[in-house]
C-alpha cells in the first residue's frame, strides 16, 4: 500500500487506470459519508456535538489529502513511463487535470528501459 505513494519508477496504463478509478470513486463516497455523519449528529442532538462533527470533518480531510497525494504519485510514475518529467503532474491541480488523466489512460509507455527505470511490462527473470 505504501508503494502507492512512491514517486520513483514507472507505472503502465492498466494499474494507473485502476488506481485512478478507485481513488476518484473514493473521494465522493468519503464526502457523502462525512455529510451523513454530520447530519446524523446534528439531527440526534439539538445542541450538536461539536467534537464529533470536527472529528468527522478532519477524518474526511485527511482521507481526501491522502487520496490527492496518491493520485499525484501514481500520475508522476505514469508520466515517467512515457519518459516525461514528473513535475507535469502538477497540471492535475488545474482545469486540464481531468483531461490529462484521460490522455494518460491511452498513451502507451516507452518500450524498454528509460531514464526513470525498467519497462514495467517486461517480465523480470
Amino acid at each position: 500500500m505504501f508503494g502507492l505513494f512512491r514517486l520513483s519508477g514507472r507505472m503502465n496504463r492498466f494499474p494507473y487506470f485502476m488506481w485512478t478509478v478507485f481513488l476518484n470513486t473514493l473521494f465522493p463516497i468519503i464526502g457523502i459519508l462525512i455529510v451523513l455523519s454530520i447530519l446524523t449528529v446534528v439531527s440526534d442532538n439539538s445542541n450538536s456535538e461539536d467534537l464529533e462533527i470536527t472529528i468527522s470533518v478532519l477524518g474526511g480531510v485527511l482521507v481526501f489529502v491522502l487520496c490527492a497525494i496518491a493520485q499525484l504519485a501514481i500520475t508522476v510514475r505514469r508520466l515517467h513511463d512515457i519518459d516525461t518529467h514528473g513535475i507535469v503532474a502538477f497540471l492535475l491541480f488545474t482545469g486540464i487535470g481531468i483531461l490529462m488523466i484521460f490522455i494518460l489512460w491511452f498513451i502507451p509507455g516507452t518500450r524498454g528501459n528509460n531514464k526513470y527505470g525498467p519497462d514495467p511490462l517486461l517480465k523480470k527473470e
